[in-house]
């Protein structure tokens, strides 16, 4: 074990200092100014994206009692080369509320075989008798209009999309009108003739 004095930390940091800077001097001069360069910092840069895609999805809800049957609608999107709507394409992107079987067993049971899936608590949701099949489509025609008009034109005149107002406007009465005339026989012949069928 050696005695002495402690050595304190400025004179190590001082004598290392030293010792640094005098190896520096015995350095070419091309690499002391490497060594003595300070160190550079790089920023890359990238775009932000200049849309936004927003996804939506008219699948319904499950429920307790039966999950809700595969989103393949009786009722019929209408098709319009003027305003460009169509299956898959409704304006606005509000698609037609979906109408197919009833997942409440005891409701379907009692002859309510259809169900309009326009709330996510499907228990919520209009139920019909088969001979009521073109009301639910009606229904659902009523019902895609009235979100058309409320989200869409209303989103046209306050400038959150940039359609005119008076475009969107027409164009959302047009599809009502013919989604009305495209649906006004529909009558659900072989569908949810089973509960099998639903779930």
């Amino acid at each position: 074990m050696l005695s002495g004095a402690p050595i304190s930390t400025s004179t190590v940091s001082r004598t290392a200092l030293a010792g640094s800077a005098t190896a520096s001097l015995h350095l070419p001069r091309s690499r002391r100014r490497r060594a003595e360069s300070p160190p550079v910092t790089q920023t890359s840069t990238y775009p932000c994206p200049t849309t936004i895609t927003k996804t939506t999805s008219s699948t319904p809800a499950p429920t307790s009692s039966c999950p809700v049957p595969t989103p393949t609608g009786i009722c019929i999107q209408p098709t319009n080369k003027k305003y460009g709507y169509g299956p898959g394409k409704p304006v606005g992107g509000i698609a037609l509320p979906i109408v197919t079987c009833n997942n409440i067993k005891n409701d379907w049971k009692a002859g309510n075989v259809f169900k309009l899936y326009s709330d996510k608590d499907s228990q919520k949701c209009p139920s019909y008798t088969r001979p009521k099949c073109p009301s639910a489509c009606v229904d659902a025609c009523k019902t895609q209009f009235q979100q058309c008009e409320s989200v869409y034109t209303e989103g046209c005149k306050t400038g959150r999309f940039t359609q005119p107002y008076k475009d969107a406007d027409a164009a959302c009465k047009a599809q009502y009108s013919d989604c009305l005339a495209v649906n006004k026989y529909v009558k659900g012949d072989g569908h949810c003739t089973t509960w099998s069928d639903t779930c």
